[in-house]
């Protein structure tokens, strides 16, 4: 069963623009919180483990990288990237 963090929110995604590149405008962007730091998640990992559960940031390239279209909900079939060079 794939990990489920609730959806960030579009104040979420903005404030992780700098730091996390690439990631706060993608599909697959998850922000994990704890009591005193952020984590930044790749859901993509749940389904494709060439892609890193926690990506090194910022993230200026990504070859699973779908532009989030705002509809924060989940579904349950994931989105396969095409093939691409690293």
């Amino acid at each position: 069963m794939a990990f489920r963090a609730p959806p960030p929110s579009a104040e979420d995604r903005q404030s992780q623009r700098p730091r996390a590149g690439l990631c706060a405008d993608c599909r697959h962007f998850q922000l994990l919180r704890s009591k005193i730091s952020l984590f930044v998640r790749c859901g993509l990992s749940d389904h494709d483990s060439k892609f890193n559960r926690y990506p090194p940031l910022p993230v200026t390239f990504c070859p699973g990288f779908i532009r989030n279209s705002g509809d924060e909900s989940h579904s349950d079939d994931p989105q396969t990237p095409a093939p691409a060079g690293r």
